[in-house]
Order: structure tokens, then C-alpha cells, then sequence
């Protein structure tokens, strides 16, 4: 994975009377705990909504889990929903959202135009 074409996206759809909370993350130095070799260095993940008439909208981006607004909300949002845990300080790059009802993509890739492995996870936080 990497840039460009070397990109991974993930689809989801959010069909729901009502707005829910969602954390969106892209994996890469935590897979180094469990044996991951070429990991992707630094992560970037863009959550896009697709739009009813057609297009879509940005909704958000993150490069480094830390740096978003919401960080210190997304360890509890990791925990409630089961997911494992991101290291202080790394470049592992997380998103916790309040979703409209829709169909959204999540893509991961490079913020360093490097190659390498990484996850893609979307949860629904309860």
C-alpha cells in the first residue's frame, strides 16, 4: 500500500434512523506488536461521504490518531468497541465521528508516499 493506485478503501453504509458514532482507523506501527513486518511507516485516512445526487464530500482526515481533536475520546471509543490499543505517540492515524445516516469511504494510505502494510477498521462505538 502506498499512494495513487496503492491505496486500500473501505465501503460502509450507515443505515440508521439516526446519526451514530463511528471510529475509523488506520493501522500500521501497532501491527509491529503482533508480528507485522513492512508496515507502513506513517498512515493517512480520508472518510468521505458519497452524496445522494452523486459526488461526495470530505468529512474528515488524520494523519497521526493524536493530532485529531477527539483523540483523547478515541482510547474510550477503542476500548467500548473492542478494538486493541494504539501506543502513545505513534503514527497510527484514528477518527471517532457522529455519522449521519449514508454510505461512506474510508481510504488509508501514505503520508509519506512510502509502501507498506496496514489495517483499515471502522466500528461502530455504542
Amino acid at each position: 500500500m502506498g499512494n495513487g493506485d496503492e491505496v486500500a478503501i473501505a465501503g460502509f453504509v450507515i443505515d440508521s434512523p439516526r446519526a451514530v458514532s463511528v471510529l475509523a482507523r488506520g493501522a500500521r506501527p501497532a501491527l509491529s506488536s503482533f508480528g507485522v513486518t513492512e508496515a507502513l511507516a506513517d498512515p493517512k485516512i480520508t472518510l468521505v461521504r458519497q452524496l445522494s445526487g452523486g459526488g461526495s464530500e470530505t468529512v474528515a482526515i488524520n494523519d497521526g490518531w493524536q493530532a485529531d481533536d477527539q483523540s483523547s475520546l478515541s482510547i474510550g471509543a477503542a476500548h467500548t468497541a473492542g478494538a486493541f490499543a494504539f501506543d502513545e505517540g505513534s503514527k497510527d492515524a484514528a477518527l471517532l465521528r457522529v455519522l449521519a445516516p449514508g454510505t461512506y469511504t474510508m481510504i488509508l494510505e501514505s503520508a509519506t508516499n512510502a509502501t507498506g502494510v496496514a489495517l483499515v477498521e471502522v466500528y461502530l462505538v455504542p
